[in-house]
């Protein structure tokens, strides 16, 4: 038997727009200008300085959406977007809206990273959100630019893969499009609207407005373990507590390996719901009694993780009265958890 803590990660977000590379700027634009000969374009960066750029002839254009055609800024058709470009060192000065005059480079290269979508979302109070779209993710934010809430994509849990564990792609075509009707049903662990108003809450608390740290929901599929007759998957769910504070919640699935079909965490065992709980707490050591008694409460099916090596059991942080972080449980494959488990659910390189 193992126990093990797994503390609140901290993760220090990057602003989307400060993180530049070397000879790169990167920020909203705010004004854009066509003329005859070339388009002007006023950045603002996340240190709210004011950049000027210019699009000529010879200024390669791209974009990380499909949809989004990256000749269409040249053209003017739109200018709701945040670019990052690689300036020329030829600076010609132009115009901005309000009549003053702007330093300005020839850009080498302009590359589209995020646009304005055409939705906007509206808080419990009527305050409204502008909805930004990115490559990898959705951002909610004030008109003003103060991000709430970033939503990163939802990967796998086709394309993900651990190590050398077996993966989606290993299962047949039938039991493939059966695993992922099942996570599309399922849909996201989280809710967004809830922890929209949660951030809302922290920043309308939050004295200084430039202090605030807007929240994250990111959720991953990837393979944890197999054997001839299952697969599980791992799915790692990073939730917000405060801040740039987050923290993880990590949910075992098991399927079918010939067919796809979902089976339930409780069916991996030959005992009831109560019996399993005891037993994986007998086995933990776990003999404090309001520990213990936190645990019987707080303890979800689903938070059972098949891994090679052990079984997770997890108590994500808020779930235990007593303790503020995530707590996990990790059990050997033997004795009592082999006398409760079945034997096509032990996965292949168990130790």
């Amino acid at each position: 038997m193992r126990k093990i803590y797994l503390l609140t990660l901290l993760i220090c977000l990057c602003a989307l727009c400060g993180c530049n590379r070397p000879n790169m700027i990167s920020g909203q634009v705010l004004e854009l200008h066509v003329t005859d000969s070339s388009t002007n374009l006023v950045l603002t960066t996340s240190q709210d300085a004011r950049i000027g750029l210019i699009i000529d002839n010879n200024t390669i254009l791209m974009s990380d959406f499909e949809d989004i055609d990256a000749d269409g800024l040249k053209a003017g058709d739109f200018k709701d977007v945040i670019i990052t470009a690689k300036p020329g060192k030829k600076e010609t000065p132009f115009s901005t809206a309000d009549g003053r005059t702007l330093k300005a480079s020839v850009a080498e290269h302009i590359l589209i990273t995020g646009i304005l979508t055409d939705a906007t979302y509206s808080l419990s109070d009527g305050t409204q959100l502008e909805i930004w779209r990115y490559s990898d993710s959705i951002l909610y934010q004030f008109p003003n630019g103060d991000c709430l809430l970033q939503v990163k994509n939802p990967t796998g849990p086709a394309n993900s893969y651990a190590g050398n564990l077996e993966s989606f792609d290993d299962l047949g075509e039938t039991a493939k499009q059966t695993v992922l009707s099942y996570y599309e049903s399922r849909g996201e662990y989280y809710n967004i609207e809830e922890e929209l108003e949660h951030a809302y809450k922290e920043y309308q608390t939050t004295q200084d407005k430039n202090t605030f740290q807007s929240h994250l929901l990111e959720q991953s599929i990837s393979p944890a373990s197999s054997n001839d007759k299952m697969i599980c998957f791992l799915t790692s769910v990073t939730l917000p507590l405060s801040g740039n504070t987050v923290h993880e919640v990590r949910i075992g699935t098991v399927f079918d390996k010939e067919t796809g079909v979902h089976i339930d965490n409780l069916d991996l065992f030959s005992c009831s719901e109560a019996e399993l709980i005891k037993t994986i707490l007998d086995i933990s050591g776990v003999t404090e009694h309001t520990l213990r008694s936190e645990m019987e409460t707080a303890f979800q099916p689903e938070y059972i993780l098949l891994l090679p090596q052990c079984m997770e059991v997890t108590f994500p942080a808020g779930t235990l009265p007593s303790h503020e972080s995530t707590y996990i449980l990790a059990l050997d494959y033997e004795g009592d958890l082999l006398s409760i488990l079945h034997d096509w659910v032990v996965p292949d390189d168990a130790e």
